[in-house]
């Protein structure tokens, strides 16, 4: 039987991730350390080789996801959770605006995020994009760009697949 390993790998650093704000769907690019950190990826990847990247369409993933070296897709469905009205706003702002939303979180409950997108939303979208990660004869590692958010967790800018590793998705 034939394995193959997947990894997620976070965006660098985004200018609004280093303000301190929501950005969602919002397009907020790389900071300074971000490039950074993106450098250092592809150093640490240089070498490796691909079946496949994957990649939200939003530029702090997009430009994680070409340490790669390799050709990358994009596809908006790999975007972060939509966070609504909390996006560009500090986790302050978001407690005094939407205290309801709030209790909401606190008490595990779901709902739209700022009115933008709820968790099950956010799955189903993936699932349903989701690429058939089975292994290939040869099969070389697998970026799928991906993020991991505070929230979820598992939200998806960069996988990588190798041979002969723990099974990943079937």
């Amino acid at each position: 039987m034939s394995t193959f390993e997947v990894c997620l790998v976070r965006h660098g650093q985004s200018v609004s991730n280093a303000e301190g704000v929501w950005q969602g769907q919002g397009d907020s690019p790389l900071s300074d350390l971000g490039r950074t950190q993106v450098d250092a990826l592809g150093a640490a990847l240089l070498g490796q080789r691909y079946d496949l990247v994957l990649s939200s369409d939003l530029s702090r993933a997009a430009e994680t996801a070409r340490a790669a070296g390799v050709e990358v897709e994009h596809d908006r469905a790999w975007r972060e959770i939509d966070v609504g009205n909390w996006e560009g706003l500090t986790m302050e702002q978001v407690v005094e605006r939407f205290p309801e939303q709030i209790a909401a979180l606190k008490d595990r409950r779901t709902f739209a995020i700022g009115g933008g997108e709820t968790s099950d939303r956010l799955h189903a979208r993936r699932h349903h994009r989701r690429p058939p990660l089975r292994p290939s004869r040869g099969a070389r590692p697998l970026p799928l760009a991906a993020r991991p958010d505070a929230k979820h967790r598992t939200q998806h800018h960069s996988i990588l697949r190798r041979p002969g590793r723990a099974s990943g998705p079937q």
